[in-house]
């Protein structure tokens, strides 16, 4: 009976191994994305098999300090891996499908040792994204809760005026921008932070409003403002990004950045 019952076992167990998805690649998957169209931005997935198990993470842009994004994947989402992975080697040769917008989609897929890449085609419901999404959905959700927790709690601490070592526009790339929190009236250009992630410039009599966003990237704080277009009317106002370097109470130390 014992040993009746330890055959079934063993069956069992091989027809669960059987059962499981078996990824298309033998040890590691990177799969790199450049896209854009003025400006361009690069994004970066990579997978490794372990103890056979299929591991992932998003690698770029990296937010591991806020949340890591490191996962084991469902039969599903290997699945959705190898689906990915047999458009690449249809699109290697020729694309059936070319996308004639001015925005660049460029692949690089590092699958073992071999390397693929690809331009402009057409992934359907395989894009970089989309497989992003499939396999990292429930992260990416609760990495947004992460994000809104850090921007409530930074956006309570800038409220108030503030006054720059430099005029904003000024401002070069990789150049410093200092900032403190003014305790009387300001009399010239001063930046006035307000709840909801607003910010308003007050320069020469006139005022333009920004919305911002703290973000997290490659283990760095960011400061992101843009123009409000319902506020500003038909002026265009560009955006800013500064790395964050310091930040308390009443003093912030930032780098700008693109």
């Amino acid at each position: 009976m014992k040993k009746t019952l330890a055959l079934v076992i063993i069956s069992f167990s091989s027809l669960f191994v059987s059962c499981q998805t078996k990824p298309g690649f033998t040890n590691t998957l990177q799969i790199k994305y450049t896209h854009g169209d003025e400006s361009h931005s690069s994004e970066e997935m990579s997978f490794e098999i372990h103890d056979n198990k299929v591991y992932g993470k998003i690698t770029r842009p990296n937010a591991d300090k806020l949340l890591s994004s490191e996962i084991i994947l469902t039969s599903a989402d290997i699945k959705t891996l190898n689906s990915f992975l047999e458009l690449s080697e249809k699109f290697k040769n020729k694309c059936d499908e070319i996308n004639s917008s001015s925005d660049v989609q460029y692949y690089s897929i590092f699958v073992d040792n071999k390397v693929v890449k690809i331009y402009e085609c057409d992934w359907k419901v395989y894009s970089f994204f989309d497989v992003k999404q499939q396999i990292f959905g429930n992260y990416l959700q609760d990495l947004e809760k992460k994000k809104q927790i850090l921007n409530n709690e930074i956006s309570n601490l800038l409220i108030g005026n503030w006054k720059a070592n430099v005029l904003l526009n000024d401002v070069n790339n990789k150049s410093e921008y200092i900032v403190e929190k003014l305790t009387t009236n300001p009399s010239s250009e001063y930046i006035e932070f307000i709840k909801d992630e607003k910010v308003i410039l007050h320069k020469n009599g006139k005022s333009i409003y920004y919305d911002y966003r703290i973000d997290v990237l490659d283990g760095n704080k960011f400061l992101i403002m843009n123009g409000d277009d319902n506020k500003n009317g038909e002026e265009f106002i560009y955006g800013h990004r500064f790395l964050i370097d310091s930040l308390s109470q009443n003093k912030i130390i930032l780098t700008r950045s693109f």
